[in-house]
């Protein structure tokens, strides 16, 4: 499983984990992580956080590895 975080940064505007940090409210090291697809874990907090910066629901922030979106 991966995510699309970074994609739906790119999309957005958003080219680095500062940024990101900057628009979800999380610490450096989560923010970077989540841009970076390091993160291994998430909780629903950050996932609701991001589904409503990205409007995206929370099946468009994951994908099946291999699986093209």
């Amino acid at each position: 499983m991966k995510t699309q975080i970074k994609k739906l940064c790119l999309e957005r505007g958003i080219t680095s984990g500062y940024q990101l940090e900057r628009r979800i409210g999380k610490s450096p090291k989560t923010a970077i992580n989540l841009f970076r697809d390091k993160q291994v874990r998430f909780d629903l907090e950050t996932i609701e956080i991001l589904c409503s910066v990205f409007k995206v629901s929370p099946n468009q922030l994951f994908i099946r590895e291999g699986e093209k979106r």
